[in-house]
């Protein structure tokens, strides 16, 4: 996949990348079903932490 830069100043939407960039607060979430059973008896917080990456 290649990135292409994009010239803001000649851009026909510019109002509407200012607009995200500069006013609005973006972030990005998500949710996941974790599979916990085999973990019995290990501490919590490593797991987690493996289970996620």
């Amino acid at each position: 996949m290649a990135f292409n830069r994009i010239d803001v100043e000649t851009r026909k939407r510019r109002e509407f990348y200012e607009h995200f960039v500069k006013e609005v607060r973006c972030s990005y979430s998500t949710t996941v079903h974790l599979d916990r059973t085999n973990l019995k008896g290990y501490r919590l917080y490593p797991a987690m932490i493996w289970l996620l990456t």
